[in-house]
């Protein structure tokens, strides 16, 4: 076969070898522009436009880093005493209106125990999701007991563990 096709290109005549070679220089050219440089340059386009959102992406993201150094870094500090949190847990429900509401609260073995008259369920859970934010407590154990009939419909009595995290158990 390629003895056919340099049979062939040797019967031509020189101008006819300079068209054909010239023909055939700008096909590949053509391929070379269509394969290679036209999806390299397209491509090329598009990351330059979604630059612009990796940096602000970027951006956010060192900004959340830095948040999560400086509250690793407030974690990192000394804990607070029991007795610290106590207190602390005191003044929140004083300033959700729980104050008549307390049976007990009291420090036994690295936990917090609180025990509360019938109360809220509602109100009762919203300051307790702010109080263990604030705190950085955990429930250990909880029991919600819903009243009888004689007590106002959506209240309930509570006995509930706070925990340090990290603590076994």
């Amino acid at each position: 076969m390629i003895e056919t096709v340099l049979q062939r290109w040797a019967s031509l005549s020189v101008r006819e070898r300079r068209l054909t070679g010239s023909g055939g220089l700008l096909v590949v050219l053509v391929l070379m522009w269509a394969l290679a440089y036209e999806p390299a340059a397209t491509g090329r386009e598009r990351l330059l436009a979604e630059r612009a959102t990796w940096q602000a992406d970027l951006a956010r993201m060192e900004s959340l880093s830095a948040q999560v150094r400086q509250l690793g870094a407030v974690t990192s500090a000394e804990p607070q005493s029991l007795e610290t949190l106590r207190d602390r847990l005191e003044n929140s429900l004083d300033a959700a209106g729980f104050r008549s509401q307390i049976q007990s609260i009291r420090i036994s073995a690295d936990q917090i125990e609180l025990r509360m008259k019938p109360v809220s369920a509602q109100a009762w859970l919203a300051w307790l999701d702010t109080a263990l934010l604030e705190t950085r407590l955990r429930v250990g154990r909880l029991s919600l007991d819903r009243e009888g009939p004689p007590a106002a419909p959506g209240t309930v009595t509570v006995r509930m563990t706070l925990e340090r995290p990290g603590r076994a158990g």
